[in-house]
């Protein structure tokens, strides 16, 4: 779940810019997978390129992740309101060097090895991925299938339940994006650390002195004062 919101927080920028509105949705419970999250990253990065890169300004993509109801496999769905597929596209859709703009400039098309990347590297986690549309116009949604996982056994505490004497750390986050500096804070939550977050480098530098925290993660590309400077500063 964490990677999800993660990984979509880092595409917000670039689809607030081109006008298209970048819905997540996922549930408070996590979902577990053992899965590379470098590859997992590399999956959900196509999709949503690809998501962007086929719909309008004013048009809307959608992340959605699930477990299934059986509760054997979790569910990663991206869906766009986007230019759609022709029915006779979507079997192929994931085959090297498959076309799904098939206008004589290709304006949006590429050598459509993205897509067989994303098949090849779901197959690698032993799950699947595919495709359906309702036709031209109508948008498109791409289904990541993947075999669910057990809650890790380090992690099944009691809820409530305090962590180990001496392991709680006083964490302060500078982070400019709300939606990641949400998202970790919640995974450093779940360990039981308490969290500060500041979204600006002074904010950070302010907070660092007042509240001298045992840890300070740092993003490096802050507006204004960026992370070299808030380094300096509290040296």
């Amino acid at each position: 779940i964490c990677l999800v919101r993660i990984v979509t927080a880092d595409h917000r920028p670039a689809f607030d810019q081109a006008g298209i509105v970048l819905q997540t949705e996922a549930p408070e419970t996590p979902v577990w997978v053992t899965a590379d999250p470098t590859r997992l990253t590399q999956v959900m990065d196509n999709l949503l390129m690809n998501a962007a890169k086929f719909t309008d300004p004013g048009g809307r993509v959608g992340v959605r992740l699930a477990a299934d109801q059986e509760g054997r496999h979790a569910v990663l769905t991206v869906w766009d309101t986007g230019v759609g597929l022709d029915q006779d596209m979507a079997p192929r859709l994931f085959e090297a060097f498959a076309q799904s703009d098939r206008s004589l400039a290709r304006s949006k098309g590429g050598l459509g090895l993205g897509r067989a990347l994303v098949k090849g590297l779901v197959e690698l986690h032993a799950g699947q991925v595919g495709a359906v549309s309702d036709g031209p116009g109508r948008g498109a949604k791409f289904t990541v299938v993947l075999p669910l996982e057990p809650e890790p056994a380090a992690l099944s505490q009691t809820p409530g339940e305090p962590p180990p004497a001496g392991a709680r750390l006083r964490i302060l986050l500078i982070e400019d994006n709300r939606d990641a500096a949400e998202s970790l804070r919640l995974l450093l939550e779940m360990y039981g650390h308490g969290v500060t977050i500041a979204c600006t480098g002074a904010d950070g530098v302010k907070a660092g002195i007042e509240g001298r925290p045992d840890v300070i993660v740092c993003d490096i590309g802050l507006p204004g004062l960026d992370g070299y400077g808030v380094a300096v500063a509290l040296r």
